[in-house]
């Protein structure tokens, strides 16, 4: 707000030929109150949250991502700064304190989720029998940078193979078109995750049930 000042000095005679003096000058000063605010966007393939100040008056700008295991990372002093925390899910306090030019301060601290699935859990059983619902065998996941499964029959003939995620297996031979009786079946999963240097594998089987 607006602050007024009134200078009242006084000049002390230094001697018997002097006098004493008096003046009044008056003056205001505006100070601008400083808000702490901002907004946050998560995208990205490895927990990427992106930070857009929207404070009022700000000058400076601390901001802590409550993320230690990120080291010098965990801090910035951007105004709109981002910051991945990878694996790393859970929830996090995201704090920002800001200084005005005058030199007042404020904070304001939100919480995030980052979500980071780690594995795949294949289903066990699936029925292609048209009906819209389990009609295809996915091993669906998001963020995936390597994918590859292949399906194989009883007498270990493979039938089905894959290296798009999206692309469910549908109880058919891939090769002749012709849809497969009711039986167990086995595959090979391999998948690596964006965020991660590890390749996974699973064999497991499923179960084809027409209704």
């Amino acid at each position: 707000g607006t602050h007024y000042i009134r200078f009242l000095p006084t000049y002390i005679p230094q001697g018997i030929n002097q006098r004493e003096c008096y003046d009044i000058f008056n003056d205001s000063v505006l100070v601008s109150n400083v808000i702490a605010n901002f907004g946050i966007e998560q995208k990205g393939i490895c927990n990427e949250f992106y930070f857009t100040d929207s404070s009022n008056n700000a000058l400076e700008y601390t901001w802590d991502f409550d993320h230690p295991k990120s080291k010098t990372k965990n801090v910035s002093l951007d105004p709109n700064p981002s910051h991945s925390y990878s694996t790393d899910a859970g929830n996090y306090n995201v704090c920002l304190k800001v200084k005005s030019l005058e030199g007042c301060r404020d904070s304001i601290c939100r919480e995030i989720i980052a979500v980071y699935v780690k594995e795949i859990i294949p289903y066990n059983v699936f029925t292609p029998d048209g009906d819209g619902k389990n009609d295809l065998l996915l091993f669906d996941s998001d963020n995936l940078s390597k994918y590859s499964v292949k399906i194989y029959d009883r007498w270990g003939e493979q039938i089905f193979q894959s290296t798009d995620p999206q692309k469910g297996w549908n109880g058919e031979n891939l090769r002749t078109g012709m849809s497969l009786p009711e039986s167990t079946y086995y595959y090979i999963l391999k998948y690596q995750f964006n965020c991660e240097k590890i390749e996974r594998m699973i064999e497991g089987t499923v179960q084809l049930i027409r209704g």
